[in-house]
């Protein structure tokens, strides 16, 4: 019935319900289309979005807010948000523009990493500081490195509209350390973006700068003098929406935009070529059939510490052996198609490399190649919301790169000074857990053992051996709420507790909470988050705006720790 109205309506509330365990006999959740309501967060056709900046540069004293592609965005508070002191923070990559990228050997997991959220909408982790459009060769003169092809800056002018309707907007924060630096990275989340409005807090003179290979800048005026100070810089940047996602035409030659390539080194060439042959590609193959074909066998990776065979050519190492993580992925993928004639780029952040490519007649694509660390920390993730493609970009997702990405969404932590653990939005799709966490959470659940007497809470009172074969200790993971009632495309907060059976605060555990449906088998992730010193957590998810309307259960789970056992609560 539910269901039946949201197709009628085609948008309108979800609420969602933290339900009592079917097998003990609670209600069923339920689902009320409000169809009259007014929807945030979701596309407004026929909306002058000129109009809409115009309104945000001329609005004082107060948030002010723009239309977007998927709802509204509100600007940074001045100054920045509380608690995310670090937002927008970025290592100086200014010197390794300089350097260029070149390969290593380490191709295991890297270790725990941090990640500034600097957008709202997020597009963790796939913001750009830095990018990568040349290959040449290192000076041992044989190794391919990747560069800046042209290191000259060019003005970015300031309040420029985007030539279409096609763009979404981006409130973007950066904060400028003190020192006697005059130029600064800005990051950006497409290479051809327009800057929309600008404002330093306290006030400077600044410019906006790039360079040919789309990284941009931040720069002092003369003869403005340098700040002794932190600045915060809040920016409106409107992206095409085909960066995010797009549908790659056939028909075409792959060296259709060879014009926009710099000639690779000969020896680095005949290389590629090689590899290239391995794969039955040429510059003249279709060009959707050669990305299809490049990004299913980069996307095919594994992480392993075992590097691969080391004979002194590490490009042919690299990919011959496929083995790395996503910085070898991209590195070896942006080598490759630019021996086919494909402009390509590979992006960096703080916590990961991707690459993206100029699709002809379509724009630049960015493409994800997988290769996850051991654990990312997310900062400045509070209040924002994550940007959703309106086209996802249709290809190959090997099992390698779905084991990655699973493997990444479990490991999105954003920690909080408070003491309670914060979440952040992942929107991935998990598949059924077979046996959770080795204390048998799945199993319990079907054998419908509810303990603990709560229509939310379940506890495993055999939690499983731990490390060196120790039981491990019970814990009972109890949802605040029983019910919410939430907008798509808007945010919820989730509060919950760990506690042991004593009563005491379980800290450090991290809860991994998704949506269920009855109709499909796998969980929609919507984050993780860690509990703080006293137990408890707090999380604030994302509704993403294109889930389907129907009833669905909000699930927490933990698989424990060495020292307590895994929990659930409905």
């Amino acid at each position: 019935m539910a269901n039946g109205l949201f197709r009628a309506l085609g948008r309108g509330l979800v609420q969602l319900g933290v339900w009592g365990l079917c097998w003990v006999g609670m209600p069923a959740p339920l689902v009320r289309a409000e169809g009259e309501a007014p929807v945030a967060h979701e596309f407004i056709p026929n909306v002058d979005q000129d109009e809409a900046t115009r309104a945000v540069l001329a609005a004082q004293g107060r948030g002010a807010e723009v239309v977007v592609h998927r709802g509204t965005l509100v600007e940074p508070p001045r100054p920045p948000r509380p608690g995310n002191s670090g937002t927008g923070a970025t290592p100086d990559l200014l010197a390794q523009r300089g350097l260029g990228f070149r390969p290593d050997r380490q191709t295991g997991f890297d270790g725990e990493l941090s990640y500034y959220a600097s957008f709202d909408p997020m597009v963790a982790p796939f913001k750009r500081v830095l990018a990568f459009d040349r290959v040449g060769l290192g000076r041992d003169g044989r190794t391919p490195v990747l560069q800046v092809g042209e290191r000259a800056r060019w003005p970015v002018p300031i309040g420029e509209p985007p030539p279409d309707e096609g763009w979404d907007r981006f409130w973007g924060e950066v904060q400028l350390a003190p020192g006697q630096r005059r130029l600064w990275t800005l990051p950006s989340v497409a290479p051809e973006v327009r800057i929309l409005a600008l404002r330093a807090t306290p006030a400077l003179a600044l410019r906006v700068e790039r360079d040919a290979a789309d990284n941009y800048f931040l720069a002092l005026r003369a003869p403005a003098p340098t700040p002794t100070g932190p600045v915060h810089v809040a920016f409106l940047m409107a992206a095409p929406r085909s960066y995010f996602g797009m549908t790659v035409p056939s028909g075409l030659p792959a060296n259709t935009l060879a014009s926009q390539v710099a000639p690779l080194p000969p020896s680095v060439s005949g290389r590629a070529r090689v590899f290239l042959s391995s794969l039955g590609l040429s510059p003249t193959s279709d060009f959707r059939a050669a990305l299809f074909t490049l990004v299913g066998y980069f996307r095919g990776f594994s992480e392993s510490d075992e590097p691969p065979l080391d004979t002194g050519d590490i490009f042919s190492d690299l990919v011959q052996g496929r083995r790395g993580i996503c910085r070898h992925r991209s590195y070896g993928f942006v080598v490759a198609a630019q021996a086919l004639g494909i402009p390509a780029r590979f992006v960096q952040n703080e916590a990961h490399s991707f690459v993206e490519v100029q699709v002809p007649e379509r724009g630049y694509l960015r493409i994800d190649l997988g290769g996850a660390s051991r654990g990312l920390t997310a900062r400045g993730t509070a209040g924002r919301v994550a940007y959703r493609p309106s086209e996802p970009a249709e290809l190959p997702r090997p099992e390698a790169y779905r084991a990655s990405l699973a493997r990444a969404a479990q490991q999105l932590v954003q920690p909080d000074a408070t003491g309670t653990g914060t979440g952040t939005a992942v929107g991935q799709w998990l598949p059924p857990r077979a046996n959770a966490g080795q204390g048998g959470i799945s199993r319990a659940m079907a054998e419908g053992r509810a303990l603990g007497g709560e229509h939310n809470r379940l506890a495993v009172p055999r939690a499983g051996a731990g490390a060196g074969g120790m039981e491990r200790r019970p814990v009972v993971l109890t949802l605040a709420r029983r019910a919410y009632h939430v907008v798509r495309g808007q945010t919820m907060t989730v509060h919950g507790h760990l506690r042991d059976r004593r009563g005491k605060g379980v800290a450090g555990l991290q809860v991994e909470l998704s949506l269920a449906s009855a109709g499909r088998r796998e969980r929609l992730l919507l984050g993780i988050v860690t509990s703080g010193a006293l137990g408890d957590f707090r999380a604030e998810l994302q509704i993403p705006p294109d889930l389907p309307p129907e009833d669905y259960r909000l699930i927490a789970l933990t698989d424990g720790n060495q020292r307590y056992g895994p929990a659930i609560a409905h």
